[in-house]
């Protein structure tokens, strides 16, 4: 991704307006054998976090944390974490302006009360960036970063003038290069540890994607518009 960044930030595509992400799959990644758990071998008082998980042990809240309000805000928190952060990164903008998100359970009628279906939209300034995502559908994951110059699918790593009304800005889709030489983030945040310097993904990058995701949840959670105080760092 480290190219897609440079090709964005040195203004490849021009400026940049809209964003599309999609990830969808269709089968359930979230089970897991239930019966074999146990209650006495569980320490259920120490998992209910100090009383925010409620009632008698619950194998399935343990395993198959992924589809309860109690133990995640769902795909705002286990999917849309892994990729919004490159809003923050290629637009050189921390912080939402505004989110508002819809969802639901539209396929698997299992008891979950986490959405199988999802899309937030979520405005950054003089960009807007989409999120969805359905568990019924496997049609993979689309990464596509709209200019006024052309066009860039991060998934495939690929740049084109697709778009473009430029009438000199003829491009045909080519590669982007990967940038060599990049540490892995677990090796560069060991390294940092050790030599106490900043982390290519620092506090504040992580915090940043943090609220988008919080904006996100809390948008579909409450069914109206959230935006963020980037003073008082409060949603409102």
């Amino acid at each position: 991704m480290m190219g897609v960044a440079k090709a964005i930030h040195g203004g490849a595509i021009g400026k940049v307006t809209r964003v599309s992400m999609e990830y969808h799959f269709q089968e359930p990644r979230w089970r897991r054998d239930v019966h074999m758990v146990k209650a006495e071998d569980v320490d259920w008082e120490a998992f209910q976090f100090g009383g925010r998980i409620k009632g008698p042990f619950d194998a399935r809240k343990l395993r198959e944390w992924q589809l309860f309000r109690e133990t995640t805000n769902g795909i705002s928190g286990l999917w849309l974490c892994h990729l919004i952060d490159l809003a923050a990164w290629y637009l050189n903008d921390p912080y939402p302006r505004h989110a508002v998100t819809l969802g639901g359970v539209y396929l698997w009628k299992d008891g979950r009360e986490t959405t199988d279906v999802y899309q937030t939209m979520i405005e950054y300034k003089d960009c807007l960036v989409t999120f969805a995502m359905s568990l019924t559908n496997s049609a993979g994951g689309r990464n596509l970063w709209f200019g006024t110059k052309g066009t860039i699918d991060a998934e495939a790593l690929k740049i084109s003038g697709e778009g473009s009304k430029d009438p000199d800005r003829v491009m045909q889709s080519a590669p982007i290069e990967k940038v060599a030489g990049v540490e892995s983030h677990m090796a560069n945040f060991l390294r940092c540890v050790r030599s106490r310097q900043t982390p290519r993904a620092s506090v504040e990058a992580g915090f940043s994607h943090a609220v988008a995701g919080c904006m996100a949840a809390t948008a579909l959670e409450t069914g109206r518009r959230v935006g963020f105080d980037p003073v008082k760092l409060e949603l409102v």
